[in-house]
Parts: C-alpha cells; structure tokens; sequence
C-alpha cells in the first residue's frame, strides 16, 4: 500500500505497524498501519488522478478525502506537450544569446577604449547586455 501526508506532501509506500510517542509509550496496530498514523496526516492512497494524452504532469498534491483515513493524489501543475517543446526552444534560445552575451562583455572589457578604465568598460558591457535582455525578454514573451 502507499502512504501520503496531507500536511507535508511526503508520500512513501508503507508505515510501521508501531508508533513510539513523544512521552515514550508505544502505539500498536493491528493489520492496517493508518489507525495509528492518521492524527499525524497520514492517509492510504486509494487514488492516483491520471493525466489526458499528450500533458505532462509537473507537480502532484495530496488530496484529503474526508474520512480520516484515505486520501486522493491529484495534478496540481501540468504542461502540454506543445508548450514543453516551446519552452524547451525558447529556453535554448536564451541560453544561446547569454553565451554571445558573455563573450561579447568579455570583448567589451579587453577592448581599448582609450583612456576609459577596465570598472568603465565593465559598465559599458552590463548596459549592453541589459539592452539585449530586455529585447530577449519581449522576444521571449512572443513564444507565449
């Protein structure tokens, strides 16, 4: 059987059938493990929601059923497949742009401007690059 916390979220796939308390005492059970572990939120997943054909399930959450005892897992974040590969794209995109960032900083400071110091240069090359991060940002948001 799996277990999961509606407090915490934790999930796992048994519990002891013994339960030592805080003032030493034990806590036994007899075949079923949630009589014992269901005052501290544990609860038995009868039920796992499963997700449409073509979305990838991002985050799961516990789901109390109301009876004490059992409990529900249910989608709590999900992305089609389609946005994944867009993201996945765009994600690329950026990646590539902050390498051409980097080397053009890096051009920037070793470049010779005459009697500009190497802090002048550095602040020259992050003024580029937030330029080019507020044109990569608006082109970011047209992937959306």
């Amino acid at each position: 059987m799996n277990y999961a916390n509606i407090s915490t979220g934790e999930k796992v796939s048994g519990l002891p059938l013994t339960r030592i308390l805080a003032d030493g005492s034990v806590k036994q059970s007899g075949k079923n493990p949630i009589e014992i572990w269901a005052e501290l939120g544990w609860r038995e997943v009868v039920e796992v929601e499963q997700p449409a054909k073509g979305i990838k399930v991002l985050a799961m959450r516990v789901a109390d059923n109301g009876d004490g005892k059992t409990c529900r897992l249910a989608i709590a974040s999900a992305i089609t497949e389609t946005e994944l590969q867009a993201k996945a794209e765009a994600d690329a995109v950026i990646a590539e742009q902050q390498k051409i960032d980097w080397e053009l900083q890096a051009k920037l400071i070793d470049a010779d401007f005459g009697t500009w110091t190497k802090h002048e240069r550095f602040l020259l090359a992050m003024i580029a690059k937030i330029a080019k991060d507020i044109d990569l940002a608006k082109e970011y948001e047209s992937f959306k």
